[in-house]
C-alpha cells in the first residue's frame, strides 16, 4: 500500500469532509480496503458526505468485499451460540477479537470480514474433540498459546483454540546480539473473571471480554504482529482500539489495573504510539520510547522495510557474506530449562553465497529438546522463510518458502536452507536483513520469545 492510498484510508476514519476526488489507481484501493478491513467504514463514510469521491466500479466492490463481512460475521455468532449449547453445562466458551468490538459498541461499521474465530474454554481437549466429531480437522501441531487449529471443508470458518492469551513485552533494550520478548499469560480462569455478556441483540446470550479486557487483548495483538515482521499491520485494528477506548463503558483506571497485572505496558505504549502518530489522538495515555519503532508509523501499516528499521535499532550480529568461505555467526549461547534444571541450548549459524543463491546451515543439538517443547522460525523480511516445531527430541512439523533439507545425526538436526538472493529484498547499502526466533519453555511452562538480529552484508 502506498502513502497515498494510506492517507486516503485515513481520511475515511476521520470526520473530515475534505477529499473531493482522488488520485489512485482503483483495483489497488479496493485491494488497500479489503487488506485493512475498511470496506464498513468507507461505505458509512461516503453516505455522510456532500460529495462522494469513489466512482460507482469502487462503491460496488466496496459492497460487495461489506456483503462477505456480514455474512462471516452471522456465521461466527451462529457458529459459537450453537458450540456454546452443547457445553452449557461444563462451562462458557470465550471469543476474543473477531465481532467482539462490534458486540460491545453495536457499531455496524465494526462488522468486518474474519476467517477466524479464536476461543478460550476450560478445558481445551473436550472442546477440540467436540470439534473434530462435527467434521473438523486439526491442522496444527500445538505450540505455545495454540491448542489446535481447525478447519472445515467446504466452511469458511476456521477455529483456532487457546490455552491463553500472550501479552508481549519488548525485548530488553541494550541486548545487542540477542533479545529476549519475554511474555505475560492470560488464562481462561482470568479471562473469564474478565467478561461481561454481548451488549447487542444478537450477542446478548454470549460471553465476551469485557471493554478493558479487549483493549489489553488488541493491543497485544497489534504489538505481536509488529514484532513478528510478518506483514504489515491492519488499520481496522487500530481504530477499533480508538473507538473502544472512547466509548463510554471505558473506564482508564480500569484499564491500567489490567495493564498493570498483565504488564502489558510495552503493548500499550506502542499502540498509544501509533495512535498519536496516525490520528493524532492517544486515548490510552501511555506512549513509550519509540526506540523500537519506526519513526514514520505509515511504514508500519504499508508494505516498506519495517523489519529493517527494527534490526538497526536493536543493533545486529553482522555477517560478511563471501562467495568462497562459509561466515559462522557467533550468536551467544541460549538456555532452556529442562525439568527444574536451566541447560545450554546452543546452535550454530553458516552463511554462503552460491551463484547468487544465499546457503543458510543452522544446527541445533538434539539434546536440550529431548524433555522440551519449541519452535523455530527465520524471517527475511515479512515472509516466514523456514519454521520448525519440535517435542522431545523429535521434529513434528516443517515449513516455509524457502528450499530446505533437513539431516539428523546422533548429537543434532542440521537444517540446510538455500534462497535465491533475487528474492529477498536488498536495502540501498547493499545489506540483507533477517531475524531467527527461538520460542522456548521455562520450568513454570511459560513461553520465552527470543530473537535474534542479523544484517548481511553483500
Amino acid at each position: 500500500m502506498s502513502v497515498i492510498e494510506f492517507e486516503m484510508l485515513k481520511w475515511a476514519l476521520n470526520n473530515e469532509e475534505g477529499l473531493s476526488s482522488i488520485q489512485i489507481e482503483e483495483e489497488k484501493l479496493i485491494k488497500s480496503v479489503k487488506y485493512h478491513r475498511l470496506s464498513g467504514r468507507i461505505l458509512k463514510k461516503t453516505e455522510k458526505i456532500n460529495k462522494n469521491p469513489f466512482s460507482d466500479y469502487v462503491i460496488d466492490n466496496l459492497n460487495k468485499l461489506q456483503e462477505e463481512a456480514h455474512i462471516s460475521h452471522s456465521s461466527q455468532i451462529s457458529f459459537l451460540r450453537e458450540l456454546s449449547s452443547i457445553v452449557d453445562n461444563i462451562g462458557p466458551i470465550i471469543p476474543i477479537k473477531g465481532f467482539t468490538t462490534y458486540a460491545h459498541t453495536g457499531d455496524e461499521r465494526a462488522i468486518r470480514f474474519s476467517l477466524d474465530l479464536d476461543i478460550f474454554f476450560i478445558d481445551s481437549a473436550v472442546l477440540n474433540t467436540i470439534l473434530l466429531n462435527m467434521g473438523y480437522i486439526d491442522n496444527f501441531t500445538g505450540v505455545g498459546h495454540e491448542f489446535s487449529k481447525l478447519t472445515k471443508e467446504n466452511v469458511q470458518l476456521d477455529i483456532e483454540l487457546h490455552n491463553w492469551f500472550t501479552i508481549f513485552k519488548n525485548p530488553q533494550k541494550g541486548h545487542a546480539q540477542e533479545g529476549e520478548i519475554h511474555q505475560k499469560q492470560i488464562n481462561y480462569e482470568q479471562m473469564l473473571e474478565n467478561t461481561v455478556k454481548g451488549s447487542t441483540e444478537d450477542t446478548k446470550d454470549l460471553i465476551i471480554p469485557n471493554i478493558h479486557t479487549l483493549v489489553l487483548i488488541k493491543c497485544s495483538h497489534l504489538f505481536k504482529n509488529y514484532l513478528n515482521f510478518e506483514k504489515p499491520l491492519r488499520l481496522n485494528e487500530l481504530v477499533e482500539i480508538m473507538e473502544l477506548s472512547l466509548d463510554n463503558k471505558f473506564r482508564i483506571h480500569k484499564f491500567y489495573e489490567l495493564v498493570d497485572k498483565f504488564e502489558g505496558q510495552d503493548a500499550v505504549s506502542f499502540v498509544g504510539y501509533l495512535l498519536k502518530e496516525v490520528f493524532n489522538k492517544n486515548t490510552l495515555g501511555l506512549s513509550g520510547d519509540p526506540w523500537l519503532y519506526t519513526y514514520n508509523a505509515v511504514e508500519i501499516f504499508t508494505d516498506s522495510t519495517k523489519l529493517n528499521e527494527y534490526i538497526k535499532r536493536i543493533h545486529p550480529n553482522i555477517v560478511i557474506l563471501s562467495p568462497f568461505t562459509p561466515t559462522y555467526l557467533p550468536v551467544e549461547t541460549s538456555y532452556l530449562w529442562i525439568g527444574e534444571t536451566e541447560k545450554e541450548f546452543p546452535y550454530e549459524i553458516y552463511f554462503l553465497n552460491e551463484n547468487n543463491i544465499l546457503l543458510v546451515q543452522l544446527k541445533i543439538p538434539l539434546s536440550p529438546f529431548e524433555q522440551n517443547r519449541g519452535r523455530v522460525v527465520m524471517k527475511f523480511d515479512y515472509w516466514k522463510t523456514l519454521y520448525l516445531v519440535f517435542e522431545k527430541g523429535e521434529l513434528l512439523e516443517t515449513g516455509g518458502i524457502a528450499t530446505s533439507k533437513l539431516s539428523k545425526s546422533s548429537t543434532e538436526y542440521c537444517f540446510n536452507i538455500e534462497i535465491p538472493i533475487s528474492q529477498i529484498r536488498i536495502n540501498d547499502s547493499n545489506e540483507i536483513h533477517s531475524i531467527i526466533q527461538f520460542y522456548k519453555f521455562n520450568k513454570k511452562n511459560e513461553c520465552i520469545y527470543e530473537v535474534v538480529p542479523i544484517e548481511i552484508k553483500i
